[in-house]
């Protein structure tokens, strides 16, 4: 991507950093636990709940860009009512994958403080 301090950059890496420890069986995130932990992150400086750093007639927030990550070309996150929000693993293009290069390169460009020492 041309940014990679934007929203749904955050969202993905937050659900990778989720599911990359977790059972395969886990049950994804909640939008509140989705939010908070990709807010944590640092990746974005827009919030994701509660307002915007916009001006004008426009309004963003974490959740603008979602509906692109759960109806895209692939999707690359898919969300069931008792499951939360997942990444999908369809695929070499399906989220999980993007979002594991995505965390490698905010750690490139010094954008992620989740902690990992390696990625």
């Amino acid at each position: 991507p041309p940014r990679h301090d934007v929203g749904n950059t955050a969202v993905l890496v937050a659900l990778y950093l989720h599911e990359k420890d977790a059972c395969d069986d886990n049950r994804g995130l909640s939008r509140d636990e989705l939010f908070a932990k990709a807010e944590s992150l640092c990746i974005t400086k827009n919030p994701f709940c509660g307002g915007t750093t916009q001006t004008g007639p426009y309004h963003y927030d974490g959740m603008s860009g979602m509906n692109k990550l759960l109806n895209g070309d692939p999707p690359l996150v898919k969300k069931k009512n008792r499951e939360g929000y997942k990444l999908t693993r369809c695929s070499e293009t399906a989220g999980y994958p993007v979002a594991e290069a995505l965390h490698r390169w905010c750690h490139a460009w010094g954008n992620c403080s989740c902690g990992a020492t390696t990625v």
